[in-house]
């Protein structure tokens, strides 16, 4: 290693000297490559350089409950929408209910795929995620079992994770193949919305073994139950309106009123 490092300033030197000779692109970019590879060889990870304080963990531990709740409440608030029955009902507003309802699928499948981020970025804890807190967690915890636990529950939900991760990257980038036959993509990458739930529903004991403070349990019914319950609650208000307005337009047809509809209508 030691040898390697001491290519740095020559690299460096090469680089210099061949771009004040004007030896050739082909020369400085050779060198540029070499360069910037052995950088990220040796480049140090974040976690030796801030994160043997605890409170870093804890900080960032807090921040990835907070998504992972954030997660739950989203995803639970989209599947209380998926009712055949609203489809009407979305037609009385079909772009807002269009953007509201992609939105928050969009939301829940990047959002899972940033918790379970598995990559260079996650290595180097430049990331919060469930895998980069994992990694520090086994550098700096002295109760391994927890983490053991945590492995677990990695290879418990490995293929939907996984499923997930490549889904994401479809959707961020506008991927044109994946628009073009987007169910070609999902036939060799399923999500089971099912298996999204029993992922879901390992979060508490996920947290559970990821917080640094032993002994702590977590109830997420608030982000469960209560997201597609409050989901199913706005659409009978909104169906219980359109059965008045109905009612109001037979009156208007019947002649009891003179105003065809049911609220003041207001000016786009």
């Amino acid at each position: 290693m030691g040898h390697l490092m001491i290519l740095l300033p020559t690299l460096k030197r090469f680089y210099s000297f061949t771009s004040q000779w004007n030896l050739g692109l082909k020369c400085q970019k050779l060198g540029l490559a070499i360069l910037s590879y052995l950088r990220g060889i040796f480049k140090p990870p974040n976690d030796v350089l801030n994160l043997a304080d605890n409170e870093e963990y804890k900080k960032r531990f807090a921040t990835l409950y907070s998504h992972l709740l954030g997660t739950s409440a989203t995803f639970y608030s989209w599947k209380g929408l998926q009712k055949k029955d609203y489809e009407p009902l979305y037609g009385r507003a079909k772009y807002f209910w269009g953007s509201v309802l992609i939105a928050l699928q969009n939301e829940w499948v990047i959002s899972i795929a940033k918790c379970f981020e598995k990559s260079s970025y996650s290595r180097r804890n430049e990331v919060i995620s469930v895998h980069a807190l994992l990694r520090h967690y086994l550098r700096r915890h002295i109760d391994s079992s927890k983490a053991d636990k945590v492995k677990a529950l990695l290879k418990k939900h490995k293929k939907v994770i996984s499923n997930i991760y490549q889904l994401r990257h479809k959707l961020a980038h506008i991927d044109a193949k994946y628009f073009d036959n987007p169910s070609e993509f999902l036939k060799k990458y399923p999500v089971d919305y099912g298996e999204v739930e029993d992922l879901l529903a390992d979060f508490a004991d996920l947290l559970s073994s990821l917080n640094p403070e032993s002994g702590v349990g977590y109830s997420l019914d608030n982000y469960v139950k209560t997201p597609e319950w409050e989901a199913g609650d706005v659409m009978d208000e909104i169906n219980f309106y359109v059965q008045e307005e109905k009612k109001h337009l037979d009156r208007f047809s019947a002649g009891e009123t003179d105003d065809p509809f049911l609220l003041p209508r207001k000016t786009p």
